[in-house]
């Protein structure tokens, strides 16, 4: 549940940060991402959480046409620009309050709980996009060889 709310507010963030995509049918927008479940801490303490590597863009699905420049027949690329850290903050306090919100509906929190955590300065919840691998960076995208 938590996964798929995470991805889904990245989604909508990536949509409205890619400019390309500004005119397509939200439904034929789609990300790419990979995600890890990290269940233990450094001293095997439960500690459940995502690591999630995600593509800065939207690839679109279009009808096959041999005048569109496309990266696969049906897909177009849509690179986003703008992140900065007002969109991170933005993107991080819908993801707390989705999640938050999830939480007391399947009553795993009370409301108070919830709004208690929404004050928090660190409250779980964080994106970050300080690590990027270019798509030009073979070093960074490849596993070493020995």
């Amino acid at each position: 549940m938590v996964l798929r709310i995470f991805l889904r507010v990245i989604a909508q963030g990536l949509q409205s940060n890619s400019p390309g995509a500004a005119n397509a049918d939200k439904a034929s927008l789609h990300i790419g991402a990979v995600a890890f479940i990290h269940r233990f801490g450094s001293s095997l303490n439960e500690h459940v959480d995502f690591h999630v590597c995600v593509v800065d863009g939207v690839f679109e699905e279009v009808a096959w046409d041999a005048d569109v420049q496309a990266a696969a027949p049906g897909v177009v690329f849509h690179p986003a620009s703008g992140i900065d850290g007002d969109t991170v903050f933005q993107v991080q306090a819908t993801l707390r309050r989705r999640i938050l919100r999830a939480f007391v509906g399947r009553g795993l929190r009370e409301s108070f709980e919830a709004k208690e955590m929404l004050g928090y300065r660190h409250s779980g919840f964080s994106v970050d996009t300080s690590v990027c691998i270019a798509a030009h960076d073979r070093a960074g995208r490849d596993e070493p060889t020995n």
